[in-house]
Formats: C-alpha cells, structure tokens, sequence
C-alpha cells in the first residue's frame, strides 16, 4: 500500500510542469487608483509598472467585485500607514515580481494581505 502511495505522489509530481512556481511578492505600496470604469490599480516598490489587480464594478480575471473591495481596504490602509502588503500569485501567473505586467494586462493576484509593521 505504501509503495502504491509512493508512485501516485510521484506520477502526480511529473504531471504538475516544472515552471509552475509560485509566487509571493513582498514590500510597500506607492500609490494606488481608481478608473471610472471600476478597474483598481496599483503601484508597488518591487514592480517598475502600475498594475491592476481587480475591478470594483465587475469581475475581472475571476475576483468578484465585493472581493476586490475588501482588496481595496486593505490596499488603502498600506498606503495610509505604510504598511507592508503580500501579493500572492498561485502557478505561474508571473516570473517574478518585477515582471508583472502592466496595467490590465497583469494577471489578478490569489490573494491580499497586510502584513504588521514589524513583520520580516
């Protein structure tokens, strides 16, 4: 059964391609706004480009309007506070973090976190 176990989690692991890495992109929001069309966007200290990450009026990229809302608070209190945020992007939505494309044509992150002062 063990052995049974072994080979499912290893065909399992060659089925999930090498290049899916993850990635959680760290540090200070430098600004961020609102289009009239809804679409929020945001300037971060590791990315050279404005980027969006959701749209408050209509689901973009699979993020739901009240999600994106909640997205925007903790966005605002960053900026307001400066505070650290996380991005985070499952797969291999991004290379690395200072390649996020710009503007719409970003990929829309897995998740927002505001991080305490302190954290590392």
């Amino acid at each position: 059964m063990r052995n049974l176990a072994i080979a499912g989690g290893l065909i399992l692991a060659a089925a999930v391609p090498a290049s899916a890495q993850s990635q959680s992109c760290q540090g200070f929001l430098t600004g961020s706004y609102i289009y009239d069309e809804g679409s929020a966007v945001v300037n971060t200290d590791w990315s050279p480009t404005w980027f969006q990450i959701c749209n408050v009026k209509t689901t973009w990229k699979g993020i739901t309007p009240d999600i994106c809302l909640s997205w925007l608070a903790k966005v605002d209190a960053a900026v307001t506070h400066g505070k650290n945020v996380r991005f985070y992007y499952q797969g291999n939505k991004i290379s690395a973090c200072n390649q996020i494309p710009s503007y719409v044509d970003a990929p829309a992150p897995n998740y927002v976190m505001l991080l305490p002062q302190d954290w590392p």
